[in-house]
């Protein structure tokens, strides 16, 4: 809820506007009322509002200065001023300091709402984009996200996306797969490995353009993006150079580019990654590897599990392929591999697919918001849901629904 302070000089008016108004009812908080600018602006040191409204004739401090104070307080502020004043030139120079709106006496309720409304919707529009800022800014988070199951190759191809919007990048990055590589692994095989690591590691510091996600010699996700083509073309031969040096353990290495604009390309790795680990327990495990290996009707039974536990809990916004192994009781690389190969599409892919579905079904027979549509569908972000709903079907869900009642 978003917090408001109100001052006036004159008591009547300002009862009417705090007490009278069902501000609750707009997401909005009245937490103090000032019948003076320097009382006012004291409240907005200590209240620190996102709204003001403010009288412009008041003891001790007006308005319009009342406005300048509290901008130096608090930048983003929304000030809506009411005036009994028809004059041109306060309405300048309240717009001039940033004013919201500028309401004349008497004050009609529902112009009043409409601004703060406005103000309101400015707010959060702000705060979302300083939130997606934050999450595209920093890719090395949902990439591992994506890695570690908790975030779907989809919605990380979204927030790729997102973070092209913010970076003057012109080529994304590379991610590079290790796998195989034990405590026990001989000095002969470990030494160009360790080589590989010290140059990119040589690298990160020379360049603010890789990160390391996680580092080890059981796995290493080494993500790097490039502002050049020739920069992302030397990291290519450097990696390959070692890779070739490594040959004798060449399965156990992957090593994917993703340029700008090729988001398709991420979706195989959270497969990759987890394939690699899986090829390793394969040589540890035949037993294991015999149910990947095997059409038995053990294996139909567990791809019918998995589909059934998914189009049972597709609302849950948290499913994904980690959610739904140890659901089964199996590894994730193991379910990854065993869907991808007897079914049409990768698991993800299925649960995107089931909660599109479920949203064409809503968007056809329901007038709710789409906003409420894509929660119920199982996504706690509509943009996002809305990008998947037009890739799936080739439409925005609006223009879906319209498409559908005609």
């Amino acid at each position: 809820m978003l917090r408001m302070v109100i001052a006036d000089d004159e008591t009547f008016i300002l009862d009417c506007l705090s007490k009278y108004i069902p501000w609750r009812n707009y997401g909005i908080e009245v937490v103090a009322t000032a019948k003076d600018g320097v009382e006012a602006l004291n409240f907005v040191k200590e209240k620190r509002p996102d709204i003001l409204i403010a009288d412009i004739k008041m003891p001790l401090l007006d308005g319009i200065s009342l406005l300048e104070r509290v901008k130096e307080v608090k930048s983003n502020i929304e000030v809506i001023i009411i005036s009994g004043f028809q004059e041109f030139e306060y309405a300048r120079k309240a717009l001039k300091h940033g004013c919201m709106g500028y309401v004349l006496k008497p004050i009609e309720p529902e112009e009043l709402v409409t601004y703060v409304q406005k103000a309101a919707d400015k707010i959060l529009k702000s705060r979302e984009e300083q939130i997606m800022i934050q999450k595209v800014m920093r890719p090395e988070i949902y990439i591992n996200g994506m890695i570690n199951g908790t975030l779907t190759s989809e919605e990380c191809a979204y927030y790729m996306e997102q973070y092209q919007q913010f970076s003057e990048k012109t080529l994304r990055m590379g991610i590079l797969l290790f796998n195989g590589f034990s405590s026990e692994t001989g000095g002969e095989s470990k030494h160009p490995y360790k080589r590989l690591m010290d140059d990119i590691e040589d690298m990160v510091q020379k360049s603010d353009s890789f990160f390391i996600v996680e580092k080890g010699f059981d796995n290493v996700v080494l993500l790097f993006h490039a502002q050049t083509k020739e920069e992302i073309l030397q990291t290519e031969e450097m990696v390959s150079k070692h890779v070739t040096v490594l040959n004798h353990i060449q399965n156990s290495i992957k090593v994917t580019f993703i340029r700008a604009g090729d988001f398709s390309s991420i979706d195989t790795v959270h497969e990759q990654y987890w394939r690699l680990v899986w090829d390793s327990l394969k040589e540890e495990d035949e037993s294991e590897k015999e149910k990947v290996d095997s059409g038995t009707q053990g294996t139909k039974d567990l791809i019918q599990e998995a589909k059934l536990f998914i189009e049972k809990n597709f609302k849950d916004s948290e499913l994904c392929l980690n959610k739904v192994a140890v659901n089964l009781g199996v590894s994730p690389g193991y379910l990854s591999s065993l869907f991808s190969t007897k079914c049409d599409c990768g698991l993800t892919s299925f649960i995107n697919r089931v909660r599109i579905n479920y949203a064409k079904l809503m968007l056809e027979k329901d007038d709710d918001k789409i906003e409420y549509i894509a929660e119920s569908s199982g996504y706690e972000n509509a943009t996002y849901f809305s990008t998947v709903f037009k890739r799936e079907t080739g439409l925005p869900p609006s223009e879906y629904r319209r498409n559908t009642r005609k």
